[in-house]
């Protein structure tokens, strides 16, 4: 009941503000309109393109007609730039897979019958969509494999005949108006920090916050309410953000909406629990909001949310893996178009991973300044 009671008041207190709820509605439907239309046309997609990939395959045992499909079929959805060759040393492509000097590496055993794709993070996305294709690939096969049983005379025609060969579309790749319509929306929740955090700054200087804190609402009951009213209200106006590209913008977000409205609100919580823990451990409004906005450039910029993030080098490789921003933005990707949903399962455990752990030190943080034991 306690927990109600603050999220009801964190609700009403920020729907109050209806200048500031506007701006934030407002506000990134108009960026993405104008960087959508921009960069229409000279949008750089080789982070999701199959264009100027290295990928190397290992067969064991004689060719069959499925090893044979498997290369038409890869062969269709590559770029006449990208690379794929077949080996005979597999262990020299793990090595070379490991230094990330190729895309990735596909080993078929025709006499047991396995097909095994090796990958690394460096083209994670890509390597999804090989994966994806494999998969459909050879659920079809085997398919076709019971059909032969009951159908011999079908035994002169080979899986290729009866394997769509169009399983991904290489030119579905996403416009700018995708890709920023998806980024910009995710980006522009981390503004969504400085409402809580201000709130939470003004509580203590009235004193709001000495008298929750000696009512009977408990650290974390008072936390979790306060993370609840803000995400109601934050994941609202990203809702309305979200629809809005995807009715007016037509922005592609894949066939798992409804994944995808999870990995927001995951990422909605995970902001607003920054926000509010950032209220406890500074008292200077002024000095959280040059923290908040460095962060969010950082963020930004690691996340891939100004332009894929390519080419960067260590400080990116290394950048990538601690921007939230980064996790959620390819997790969505690689299901809008690979089908694989791993990676936005990952990212929705961080999200909420991280919240939790801010809630936790934050209670800990109240209790070593005086307020009450739980």
């Amino acid at each position: 009941m306690n927990i109600l009671k603050i999220a009801k008041k964190e609700l009403l207190q920020n729907l109050r503000n209806v200048t500031v709820m506007l701006i934030m509605t407002v506000l990134p439907l108009a960026v993405i309109m104008l960087i959508g239309m921009a960069l229409n046309g000279v949008f750089n997609s080789d982070e999701f393109a199959m264009d100027n990939l290295n990928l190397e395959y290992y067969i064991q045992g004689e060719k069959s007609d499925f090893s044979f499909g498997m290369e038409s079929m890869i062969s269709e959805l590559l770029g006449e730039e990208s690379r794929f060759v077949e080996v005979t040393d597999l262990e020299q492509s793990l090595k070379s897979l490991e230094n990330k000097d190729i895309t990735t590496v596909i080993f078929v055993d025709e006499s047991e019958q396995i097909v095994k794709l090796y990958k690394n993070n460096e083209f994670y996305t890509q390597a999804s969509i090989i994966e994806n294709l494999l998969k459909n690939y050879t659920l079809r096969t085997n398919v076709v494999y019971e059909v032969t049983l009951y159908e011999p005379k079908l035994l002169n025609n080979t899986p290729r005949d009866y394997v769509d060969m169009r399983t991904i579309n290489k030119n579905e790749m996403p416009s700018s108006m995708d890709y920023y319509g998806v980024v910009m929306c995710m980006l522009f929740l981390f503004y969504g920090i400085t409402v809580p955090f201000t709130n939470t700054i003004k509580e203590k200087k009235c004193g709001t916050m000495d008298r929750i804190l000696v009512s009977s609402a408990t650290n974390k009951e008072m936390l979790i309410g306060k993370i609840l009213g803000n995400t109601a209200v934050n994941g609202i106006q990203a809702l309305i953000v979200m629809s809005a590209t995807l009715f007016i913008y037509n922005v592609n977000w894949g066939s798992h909406l409804v994944l995808a409205v999870i990995l927001v609100i995951s990422l909605v919580v995970l902001v607003v629990s920054f926000g509010i823990s950032l209220g406890f451990l500074i008292n200077s409004e002024e000095l959280g909001n040059a923290v908040i906005h460095t962060g969010i450039v950082i963020i930004a910029f690691f996340g891939g949310a100004y332009m894929p993030l390519v080419g960067t080098g260590i400080l990116g490789e290394i950048g990538k893996y601690i921007s939230p921003l980064w996790w959620s933005i390819n997790g969505i990707m690689t299901m809008i178009y690979g089908n694989a949903t791993e990676m936005l399962y990952q990212a929705i455990a961080i999200n909420l991973s991280i919240s939790s752990l801010l809630v936790l030190l934050t209670s800990l943080m109240i209790n070593r300044k005086g307020g009450k034991y739980v």
